[in-house]
């Protein structure tokens, strides 16, 4: 996760700063851009730091993984029959 914030805060730097030849428009776009870039982060960093957990090894987290998914997607109430697809669509991509 860490280096994903390190990414896209480096993609963000690079949108901000001007080439020579760019046009206004386009430096424009490349600050929107950033921004955007930048409040994507807090927003993941405000999600992430109050959902975030520790476990002891990858393992305990693929399980607990598996078991919110099986939980809220495949066993619901009431059924949900479109969470049938789940599985196939998975497989295939």
């Amino acid at each position: 996760l860490q280096g994903l914030f390190h990414w896209l805060g480096a993609v963000a730097i690079e949108l901000v700063l001007s080439k020579p030849k760019e046009t206004t428009s386009a430096k424009r776009m490349n600050k929107s851009l950033a921004c955007w870039l930048i409040s994507f982060i807090f927003w993941m960093l405000a999600f992430y730091n109050n959902h975030i957990n520790f476990y002891s090894d990858y393992a305990t987290m693929l399980k607990r993984f598996f078991i919110l998914f099986w939980k809220r997607f495949i066993v619901t109430e009431p059924f949900r029959p479109m969470s049938l697809l789940y599985g196939p669509s998975f497989v295939i991509s």
